[in-house]
């Protein structure tokens, strides 16, 4: 419960990107570098309770369309993406499931994991990302 995956996205976002707070990271078009994030999460966007809000907490469509949008925005900037959603036990629905199928950079980037294959999941997106090389 009270998940804010929106949340977790945007701080992805921010500390690969060149700007504050994290302004470490090199350029978006830098062709020289490829940016990717994992987000993985195991609940349905909640609101309620803990608010990364303060007191003004969206609801869960709200959580739900500014994941996405945030999702758009990285994808837009040529940032790759990889979800995973990871049901241990949570009853991570359907619905948001298929959100981060479609948050992911193309389907073959989205996981569907349980307890059994999350490891199979995190080694499939190593051995995609162990095929970029460093070139001088």
């Amino acid at each position: 419960g009270n998940t804010y995956g929106n949340v977790g996205m945007v701080w992805g976002y921010r500390v690969i990107s060149p700007d504050t707070p994290y302004a470490e990271g090199v350029a978006f078009e830098n062709k020289e570098w490829t940016k990717t994030v994992v987000f993985m999460g195991d609940g349905d966007n909640v609101s309620g309770g803990y608010s990364a809000y303060a007191n003004n907490s969206p609801s869960a469509s709200q959580l739900d369309s500014r994941f996405l949008e945030t999702c758009a925005n990285m994808k837009a900037d040529g940032i790759t993406i990889y979800t995973i959603s990871f049901d241990g036990g949570s009853g991570i629905s359907q619905e948001t499931k298929d959100m981060f199928e479609q948050c992911a950079s193309s389907t073959d980037k989205y996981y569907d994991s349980g307890t059994e294959d999350i490891a199979d999941a995190f080694e499939n997106i190593a051995n995609h990302l162990s095929q970029l090389h460093i070139t001088k």
